[in-house]
């Protein structure tokens, strides 16, 4: 038997042991179909489990529970079979093989699977996917109730239950993918149509088939099983984990007085259930996280690496209005204790899922951490909160504790990094404790209490938080170190294998997993070496060029939409134009190369739809001092060397950005100095990343230009 499974927050149950007979049809499909799916069941007569492609199952397989060899294997086994088997089957490659075609052991009979329709195959695999996911269905309904009465707004509801119905998706995408299919043939074949439609004017007889003939009655059979047309029974329409939790979110539409009178129609959620459905199948796309294959000694299954935020955000912006109002105010009231109480296990993972989504979320939407002062500290102590409870309730062993504690160690550093004054000794602090969560993490990998995907997403989000943190710390080596083995677990954890042969296999690399390697590409930059940029620059040109096409696709409205290529663009040019200061004089046309590639990515910068809110906004915030630090090197060099070749445009557009950024400095620093603009402006007490941008501001107003105030009337901008 191999190694057991690595343990999801919410995953699919096979159920084991008997069944009440009213349950006896939907156990055993489920267990034909888990294995189908990537889902073990330990019992299964065959010990291996598949990974299956939807359209290209058939009826035959499912009720065996395995896939069938190919005919020409087949013939070939059965002209050279002697006695059957004892077993009844051989292995013939990854199918099974029987003589004849014969039933194989446990087989579900056709006369079942005929009971089901209207497509049998689409039936059988829903009614299969939903009994699996019972158990995290009434986990999701559970935090769905709870939003409903939490104070939350439609969108922060809307949000997390997206985003806890993505988690059940990350423990067994396979299995959703095929379920939300199902669900589709399952819609689309059952709606009827002719119910719409006049048929006053036909006199006579009518086939069976035709518009305006009856109905054909529920049998008793089918009305024992919950009647056709319904959420199970015979012929399910309805993907239990989406369709019957979203109406217990009593989502509401709010009206021009900001009030949430109005609930949402049944059209309407069926609206927003059809439409997260589409954006799970796309969940593997770039830009919509990345999925990959594993396999243990013939298991295999599909594992998920998603960013929550990036991956609920659109689809809100999509259904619902985002634009802040006043109930944007205050966090969801969380359950209380004796609510929690009874709670199952999988109930109190969801409520601890619940809350990571919904802070994700929030901190997400940059409108709001501009407009809510107040927001990083309160889901801070939102999600320390939800640590201790997570601890006391479940264990520190709990793939669910692992996950909110990690996320609240990267919580703690990410905010004091951006606290104004900085704090070096509380960043120092806070730094060395994310190092020990992600060894934790690193670990309970290893040991299977967290799958890969979530493993590599902790590591992730901690290496570039720590990241910063070793800028600002002058680069201690403990954290150097210690960022360079999670970069080797995060990596292999991600399927992508020895960290060091990526850059030569860019091109191999499909475009989803391009999306994700910015940071690491920023890594290998920061080691400063000659070899290391160039690999660096290979990794983060493919980034930018996927990130551009991402988001000039992605058909949702939102803030953060160009957020991602906009860093991409940022980490690019400073990469290019680091490299080109390296290079050796005998490497002129390659440093010239590295110039013209630094500069071009300082413009896409500027051009970028999120810069041009930064310029437009008054209250300027550390992430205009990040694309200052990153455009301006290689832009003053130009207008230094080569003035012509930068337009007017790219320098106003410069300056605009260069006074914003020290704008923000100057606040930060409590300066009552009249003019950011100011060369006279000491470093002394500035970071390294401060230092290095009063340094270009004097640099660039040697080349004629000054920085500009930010644009901050309505005058102005006009």
């Amino acid at each position: 038997m191999p190694r057991l499974w690595p343990v999801h927050v919410l995953p699919a149950v096979v159920p084991e042991g008997e069944s009440p007979r009213s349950d006896v049809v939907s156990v055993r499909l489920a267990r034909k179909v888990a294995v189908l799916f990537g889902v073990p069941w330990l019992g299964g007569p065959f010990d291996r489990t598949w990974v299956c492609d939807f359209g290209a199952l058939t009826l035959a397989e499912i009720a065996r529970g395995a896939p069938l060899p190919s005919r020409e294997e087949q013939a070939r086994m059965d002209g050279a079979a002697g006695e059957a088997p004892p077993a009844g089957w051989r292995w013939a490659g990854r199918g099974v093989w029987t003589p004849q075609r014969s039933p194989a052991p446990g087989v579900v009979a056709n006369a079942t699977l005929n009971r089901f329709g209207p497509d049998t195959k689409a039936a059988v695999v829903l009614t299969g996917a939903n009994r699996l996911l019972r158990e995290a269905t009434d986990a999701v309904g559970a935090v769905s109730r709870w939003l409903a009465t939490s104070g939350a707004d439609p969108q922060v509801r809307l949000a997390t239950w997206a985003g806890v119905v993505l988690e059940v998706f990350r423990a067994q995408p396979a299995l959703v993918v095929a379920a939300v299919q199902a669900r589709s043939v399952q819609r689309s074949l059952t709606a009827r149509w002719g119910d719409s439609v006049a048929t006053s004017a036909v006199v006579g007889e009518v086939a069976r088939c035709e518009l305006g003939a009856r109905a054909a009655p529920i049998g008793e059979d089918d009305a024992a099983a919950g009647g056709v047309g319904r959420v199970g029974g015979y012929q399910p329409v309805g993907f239990d984990l989406v369709d019957a939790t979203l109406p217990l979110l009593d989502l509401t539409i709010a009206d021009a007085a900001g009030d949430g009178s109005d609930r949402f129609s049944d059209d309407r959620l069926g609206d927003v259930a059809d439409a997260w459905c589409r954006r799970l199948l796309r969940l593997g796309r770039p830009g919509h996280g990345l999925v990959w294959l594993t396999d243990d000694r013939g298991h295999r299954r599909v594992h998920a690496y998603l960013r929550v935020g990036a991956m609920v955000a659109p689809f809100v912006a999509e259904m619902v209005d985002t634009t802040p109002g006043p109930a944007l105010t205050r966090l969801p009231v969380s359950p209380s204790p004796a609510e929690l109480a009874g709670l199952s296990r999988a109930g109190l993972r969801a409520h601890v899922v619940a809350v990571h989504v919904a802070v994700n979320y929030l901190r997400y939407r940059d409108e709001l951490l501009q407009g809510w002062p107040a927001l990083r500290a309160a889901t801070r102590a939102w999600v320390a909160d939800t640590v201790s409870v997570a601890n006391q309730r479940l264990g520190p062993d709990d793939p669910a504790t692992i996950l909110i504690t990690s996320y609240g160690c990267y919580l703690a550093l990410w905010d004091q990094l951006r606290q104004a004054p900085r704090d070096t000794a509380a960043v120092r602090v806070a730094a060395e404790r994310l190092v020990v969560c992600a060894d934790q993490v690193m670990a309970a990998v290893d040991a299977g209490q967290v799958d890969p995907g979530a493993g590599t997403y902790l590591l992730e989000i901690a290496n570039v938080a720590l990241a910063q943190a070793s800028a600002v710390l002058d680069r201690p080596v403990g954290i150097e170190r210690a960022l360079a083995r999670q970069w080797r677990a995060c990596l292999a954890a991600r399927g992508l294998g020895e960290a060091a042969d990526i850059a030569a296999r860019v091109p191999e690399l499909s475009p989803a997993q391009l999306f994700h390697l910015l940071h690491y590409a920023s890594f290998l930059a920061e080691r400063g070496e000659r070899t290391q940029l160039r690999r660096a620059l290979v990794m983060a040109e493919a980034v930018t060029a996927v990130r551009d096409e991402v988001a000039r696709t992605e058909p949702a409205a939102y803030t953060a939409k160009h957020t991602a290529a906009r860093t991409a663009h940022e980490v690019t040019a400073r990469i290019a134009h680091t490299l080109a200061g390296r290079l050796p004089d005998r490497d002129r046309h390659a440093r010239l190369t590295a110039r013209a590639a630094a500069l071009r990515h300082a413009v896409a910068v500027l051009d970028n739809a999120t810069t041009q809110r930064l310029l437009l906004r008054p209250d300027a915030d550390a992430a205009v001092v990040s694309a200052a630090a990153a455009i301006l090197p290689p832009l003053v060099e130009a207008l230094h060397g080569d003035p012509i070749g930068v337009g007017e445009y790219t320098v106003r557009q410069a300056r605009a950005l260069l006074g914003s950024a020290l704008l923000h400095l100057e606040r930060s620093a409590g300066s009552t100095t009249s003019a950011p603009s100011d060369p006279a402006m000491t470093a002394a007490t500035a970071d390294p990343q401060e230092a290095e941008l009063l340094a270009l501001a004097e640099r660039f107003a040697e080349a004629g230009h000054l920085p500009l105030r930010p644009i901050d009337t309505e005058s102005q901008r006009r």
